[in-house]
């Protein structure tokens, strides 16, 4: 079994969406993988079809909503270039009996969704109105001479519906909408369309998306609205006769974060709720035959339900996380997304026996992770006051033999309606990640989080900080009293409202060593003034900052900076307009001021999450150091060892020593620096070529980085560097390098990164 790496994880291919062809001869995959040479993650199509399975598409694009026409001759998808960050969306088709794929659409401000006609001649699309002509040429001749402004929070173009005709692209316009359409769908005689939208396609403004019908024989299609019913609607499938649609909403009109119901409407007004699903939140919807299926989280996992007007039942086992399905018009073939802890997300194809759905997996996109050294995950449950909680425990592979107690992780999701499930790419791999290095991680499903009743989701209103961190809290005691915990070694890291929770935790409670801040929450009143959804905090608080000012500061991180000891990692994107980068400003500020440690890591074009492929990793190796330093005594404890060897499968690289220096005649250092050098071994089983300026980095005991200054070169008694943007080239006979490296004369060498290994000087 093997170790892997930061980068391993990252590189992982993952399908993200899946679609099936009417007859369930074909399936059709959204497939992610990163492009470590642009930096961007790219998405491409794969097919299933004759029981084999394919790439269909290659490149620099990302494809996404992959669709089958309903004569089943066509695949339509969207793409746009992956390493454009201003590039739009088209529609593309591409003929099942062969041929190149052709771009349908030449939209100027792309296509936001779209959909097949029934009778496959026609794709309807959501576009965006283009500015004129004369407004964009003005614009830019005011950016050249500096004259350019924009007005904040303006209004966005109105959305418009198109159909192109399949397959020459002959568009025609057919109605003028507002700016929030997002979702549309065709009745099964295309005689209707349902479509949602927010009114404005703002952030903020999701809470109040509607649905609205047209018919589209009418000259000029007016939009009726579904249902008067309050509390956001989404998610509309028509009946198979296309009398009725059924969609989600809130169970609470006024509460964003209460469980979403299926509710059902007809054409003429009426609407009514199912009550014969359980109480648990629903993720998707389809509506095929005589039922509807219902993707519901139940706890950890998920499951397939098939749901009428009296029952629900539940046609999947409840071991697995499903992602995503698709289904048939028959209601009995399935392909599906489907995880688990020891299993990557692949790709199923299913079918309806009786009351359970008999599963054939089809894809295997990453085999090489049956040879991973995986982490163990279990479901665990304790009391925290008179609840019972739930969460996962990961901890390390047996491989490791590590002896408990363990230093331990908690790592606390977002949302907070969101939740920790039994998968192995959970929380973007991080659990895993730290597992996989010799740490317990306990990730609790708190008051608020989904999975569960309704009740059990919305029981933090008013209360952020309060039950769910003893819920989080009581779930540590218990770590300890089972003797898997160290309790002197224990830390937290969380994203977005985990951030928030990471913040809060280390200034309510002296049992964190360290914590790790992902693009977290600091102070609400400045959140709920920075963020592009300023909503989220009423909605959880129950008012606005000038109405309970005292609940805002009293459950706000910063307020109580004062408090924190613990050493303190802050990560977050420039980008970020949701919790803005303000937040990490302020607690980073704050905690210089007060002399505390802590660090604070900025991440360009990074929005709320981190996309890009080299963060990523950067990311995951650095939440390791950190925890390794502060909680095990040692910031690369997990670096393989001098002398020993650290390998990917093809490169191999080994720390030989560290190499007396005689000062090289050609380079002059300040008086504040001094030269380190590190004579390393490497070799490669397929050819390679290692760039010294991308592929290296000596990282000092703080976990900073620096360059390579050059090659050292010696004869007799003379030393010189050699300089430049060397490129060494490697095979199967190892080679040694005397590479130099220029830092501060205080700081002291403690690692070498080759590429994504990670070696101790």
């Amino acid at each position: 079994m093997l170790n892997w790496t930061a980068k391993d994880l990252v590189g992982l291919k993952v399908p993200t969406e899946v679609a099936i062809s009417p007859d369930g001869t074909k399936i059709a995959i959204a497939v992610s993988e990163p492009d470590w040479g642009s930096g961007v993650m790219v998405s491409n199509l794969w097919l299933w079809r004759n029981g084999e399975l394919s790439q269909w598409t290659f490149g620099d694009k990302s494809i996404a909503q992959p669709k089958f026409s309903p004569d089943g001759n066509w695949l339509a998808f969207l793409a746009k270039p992956a390493k454009e960050d201003e590039a739009k969306n088209q529609v593309w088709l591409m003929s099942l009996n062969g041929g190149e794929p052709r771009q349908l659409t030449e939209a100027k401000e792309g296509v936001v969704t779209f959909e097949w006609h029934p009778d496959s001649k026609l794709i309807w699309c959501v576009i965006p109105e283009a500015k004129p002509k004369e407004r964009r040429q003005a614009e830019e001749v005011d950016r050249k001479r500096r004259a350019d402004f924009s007005y904040h929070d303006d209004a966005l173009p109105q959305r418009t519906l198109w159909k192109f005709k399949v397959p020459d692209g002959k568009g025609e316009k057919v109605f003028v909408g507002d700016a929030g359409i997002y979702e549309l769908k065709v009745s099964p005689n295309g005689k209707r369309i349902v479509f949602a939208t927010t009114f404005t396609g703002k952030r903020d403004d999701w809470r109040r998306s509607k649905l609205f019908w047209l018919s589209v024989d009418e000259p000029k299609p007016s939009p009726r609205p579904i249902c008067e019913r309050e509390g956001a609607q989404t998610l509309p499938q028509f009946s198979p006769d296309g009398a009725k649609v059924a969609f989600l909403s809130w169970r609470e009109p006024d509460r964003s974060f209460s469980h979403h119901r299926i509710f059902v409407a007809d054409f003429e007004g009426n609407w009514r709720e199912l009550n014969s699903t359980p109480d648990l939140e629903i993720e998707t919807l389809h509506w095929k035959h005589r039922w509807l299926f219902c993707l519901l989280q139940t706890g950890c996992t998920s499951q397939i339900w098939r749901v009428d007007e009296n029952e629900a039942v539940p046609i999947t086992e409840g071991d697995w996380v499903i992602t995503g399905f698709n289904v048939l018009e028959n209601g009995k073939t399935f392909a599906a997304i489907r995880t688990d802890d020891r299993n990557l997300p692949e790709v199923w194809l299913g079918e309806l026996e009786g009351e359970q759905i008999r599963w054939w997996q089809i894809s295997d996109f990453n085999p090489q992770v049956k040879r991973w050294k995986l982490s163990r995950v279990q479901i665990v449950r304790w009391q925290s006051n008179d609840t019972e909680v739930e969460g996962l425990l990961w901890i390390p592979p047996k491989e490791l033999h590590c002896s408990t107690p363990l230093p331990t992780v908690v790592w606390v999701h977002g949302g907070p309606k969101s939740r920790a499930m039994k998968a192995l790419l959970s929380a973007a791999g991080i659990p895993s990640f730290l597992a996989s290095r010799g740490y317990a991680v306990l990730a609790p499903n708190f008051r608020g989080s989904g999975g569960y009743s309704n009740e059990f989701a919305t029981a933090n209103f008013r209360d952020l900080g309060g039950s769910d961190f003893q819920d989080i809290l009581s779930g540590i005691e218990w770590c300890i009293a089972q003797g898997i915990a160290d309790p002197e070694r224990i830390g937290i890291a969380g994203g977005s409202y985990g951030g928030y929770m990471t913040n809060w935790a280390l200034a309510n409670s002296e049992r964190f060593k360290a914590g790790v801040s992902l693009y977290g929450i600091a102070l609400l009143f400045s959140d709920f003034g920075n963020s592009n959804n300023p909503s989220w905090e009423p909605d959880y608080l129950g008012g606005f900052p000038w109405e309970i000012p005292e609940l805002y500061l009293q459950r706000s991180p910063f307020i109580h900076a004062h408090k924190i000891k613990a050493p303190l990692l802050l990560l977050h994107g420039e980008s970020d307009l949701n919790t803005f980068i303000s937040n990490s400003q302020e607690m980073f500020t704050a905690l210089k001021k007060l002399g505390r440690t802590v660090e604070f890591v900025r991440y360009p074009r990074e929005g709320h999450g981190f996309r890009e492929p080299n963060h990523q990793v950067d990311v995951l190796e650095r939440i390791s150091i950190w925890f390794d330093k502060w909680l095990k005594g040692d910031a690369f404890a997990s670096a393989v060892p001098i002398g020993e060897q650290a390998s990917d499968g093809n490169l191999s690289a080994r720390i030989l020593d560290r190499a007396k220096i005689s000062h090289p005649v050609n380079l002059e250092l300040s008086g504040n620096e001094k030269l380190v050098s590190v004579v390393l071994s490497l070799e490669a089983k397929d050819n390679d070529g290692l760039l010294l300026s991308r592929d290296v980095r000596l990282l000092d005991s703080n976990g900073r980085e620096y360059p390579v200054a050059g090659l050292l070169q010696t004869e007799g008694e003379i030393c010189w560097l050699v300089e430049g943007d060397l490129k060494i080239g490697l095979a199967q006979k190892a080679i040694s390098l005397n590479l130099a490296f220029r830092l501060p004369a205080e700081s002291q060498p403690a690692a070498v990164k080759v590429r994504h290994l990670i070696l101790r000087v």
